[in-house]
């Protein structure tokens, strides 16, 4: 939940409601992206849905998630990978019966079991990845010339 407060009076024509400047305003993070009027079916996971980039998980405007960009990567990587290394991956059990966690914030499941059919894909690429980090050097510490340890700084 997030909470706000209008610093002047606000009407809502389209929904009839009025909040006076100093009223506690409570935005639920869940109902992001559950707008029937935009999205069709805002309760089923599709990834095609012609509205798909009209989302707003990472926020609108001055409050867009800095981290948006990195996000779709990973996600886009990771899904490549597990897809491409299991192509035949399966849910185990009926999508109805998966349990939500019981989250206001986030949306998901307590676990998501699946079948892995037959073996792994040949990897494309290496199985993992080594990245070598080169620590950077130590500051020069040396104090200015005509200063030592016990010169206060200006």
């Amino acid at each position: 939940m997030l909470p706000r407060f209008p610093t002047v009076d606000i009407h809502d024509a389209e929904t009839g409601l009025t909040f006076d400047a100093g009223d506690l305003v409570v935005i639920n993070y869940a109902a992001a992206n559950r707008d029937a009027r935009v999205h069709t079916d805002p309760d089923r996971f599709d990834v095609t849905r012609p509205t798909r980039k009209n989302h707003q998980s990472f926020g609108v405007g001055a409050h867009y998630c800095l981290g948006a960009g990195l996000a779709r990567l990973e996600a886009r990587i990771a899904l490549e990978s597990l897809f491409g290394r299991y192509p035949r991956l399966t849910l185990a059990t009926a999508a109805e019966d998966l349990r939500p966690l019981a989250s206001f914030i986030s949306n998901g499941h307590q676990q998501i079991p699946v079948h892995i059919d037959g073996a792994p894909a040949r990897p494309t690429g290496p199985d993992h990845l080594t990245v070598q980090v080169t620590p950077p050097a130590a500051p020069d510490r040396t104090p200015p010339r005509g200063h030592t340890a016990e010169t206060p700084a200006a």
